[in-house]
């Protein structure tokens, strides 16, 4: 029997089951996910902070001394946020290959994410040592157009790097409440530096974009030439619209 509430609207009358359970058929869910395979793993990856600091020339009447900035600082728009991905990219290229006596040769070693982490397959140092390492303005000139702008008039650019703890990769205890997520941000990062290594798209967040790619789009929308818009009429005071 419907119902009346408060106000006075009646309501449908509700459904009643008697407090039974429906038994529905199964549902296939598709989703797009992969399986990682780490039986070919390392037991332990090592993670260092790599910070890269801009040097410039003071402005007038401070002849002589250098301002430094954090190159991973900077406003936070998704088109700034792309210039630095890919200038960070393109210095730790640069420095892994003017460094190759203390990095090695074999950059497939190594996992970077254009930020701050830097996974690294072997030992470089111990826990809390720092090193630094000087890019010349000579090196900065291979850059991209891109990237000098964001760089503007910088002098050089120094790199220091800190090792700072051990990842277990097969460490099953990520998936526990409050458990070290360390080796989810390193196969997180595994899973995409690929695509940082080609070059070939615009990463926004965890969404990357193909460069090359074009999409058609439906129907007329934007901005259209040879199209005239109707003319408003112009009336006086006192006429009604």
């Amino acid at each position: 029997m419907a119902a009346k509430n408060e106000n006075g609207i009646q309501l449908p009358q509700k459904l009643n089951n008697d407090h039974g359970v429906r038994g529905i058929a199964p549902v296939d869910v598709l989703i797009n996910t992969f399986e990682l395979n780490l039986k070919g793993a390392p037991d332990m990856v090592y993670q260092h902070e790599l910070r890269f600091v801009g040097e410039y020339q003071m402005k007038k009447g401070r002849e002589g001394q250098l301002e430094t900035r954090e190159l991973a600082q900077g406003p936070q728009n998704d088109e700034c946020k792309e210039t630095r991905r890919e200038l960070h990219w393109s210095l730790w290229r640069i420095l892994l290959d003017q460094n190759a006596n203390f990095f090695g040769s074999e950059k497939n070693k190594f996992s970077y994410d254009c930020a701050l982490l830097l996974y690294s397959v072997r030992r470089l140092m111990v826990n809390g040592e720092m090193r630094e390492f000087v890019i010349n303005a000579e090196s900065l000139n291979a850059l991209s157009v891109r990237s000098r702008a964001y760089l503007r008039s910088c002098e050089r650019v120094k790199a220091f790097l800190t090792a700072t703890e051990e990842v277990e990769v097969r460490n099953m205890k990520v998936t526990e409440p409050g458990g070290d997520q360390s080796v989810c941000q390193f196969l997180e990062l595994l899973s995409t530096q690929r695509m940082y290594e080609k070059n070939q798209h615009f990463v926004f967040g965890n969404r990357m974009f193909e460069k090359n790619s074009v999409l058609q789009l439906q129907g007329i929308c934007g901005k259209q030439s040879g199209i005239l818009l109707p003319r408003k009429e112009k009336r006086g005071l006192g006429q009604k619209g």
